[in-house]
């Protein structure tokens, strides 16, 4: 398989803002789906090959459309679109609610995995997620594994490759921790609620 050489993928903290690098600079982080400008939130009009769901923090997430007629037709889609939903829906926090975590710290990196799984997910295009990503859509594959699985199969030969930053405890601040109890509180008062 030829390298594209064109192709630059990008992974940008949370916290980025583009106006504060210099002008000169910007060019390198244009997103390898969208030559002119990166996906903003007001990127969410729907394609003849995408819906448009919602975002995962800043990140507008387009699910492929749906097409053929089930897993024997070889023109269907249907092992990424599977893909796609279960990462948009886990990225959102949906099927959140029944889960429950070891801990709070548990809870806590899950969380922020599953959503930079999605982020990531949806800055590559449709048809990279398709030839590449169709079987990693799973809660056991992380945003680390899908990074790892683009860098080995599209980028130039002789990129050197490097990982993404592991999450862990020390991402988590005491703020979130408190969120996490407050909304477990609530939930507990809900469902006492429900059963009176």
């Amino acid at each position: 398989m030829k390298a594209n050489n064109n192709l630059r993928l990008t992974i940008l903290p949370a916290n980025f803002n583009i106006s504060n690098t210099p002008k000169t600079h910007r060019s390198q982080y244009k997103s390898p789906t969208m030559p002119s400008k990166h996906k903003t939130v007001k990127d969410t009009k729907e394609t003849s090959s995408t819906k448009y769901m919602g975002t995962v923090g800043n990140m507008p997430c387009h699910v492929c459309k749906l097409r053929g007629n089930g897993l024997t037709d070889p023109n269907s889609n249907w092992r990424l679109w599977n893909a796609d939903m279960n990462v948009y829906r886990d990225g959102a926090g949906q099927d959140e609610d029944d889960e429950v975590f070891d801990s709070i710290d548990d809870e806590i990196l899950k969380k922020i995995e599953r959503r930079r799984k999605a982020m990531l997910w949806f800055s590559i295009g449709e048809k990279l997620r398709e030839l590449h990503l169709s079987d990693m859509g799973g809660r056991d594959k992380t945003s680390a594994d899908v990074f790892r699985r683009i860098y080995e199969r599209v980028a130039p030969e002789g990129t050197k490759y490097e990982p993404m930053e592991s999450l862990g405890t020390p991402d988590i601040t005491e703020k979130m921790r408190d969120d996490v109890r407050r909304r477990r509180e609530m939930k507990k008062k809900e469902k006492e609620g429900k059963t009176v």
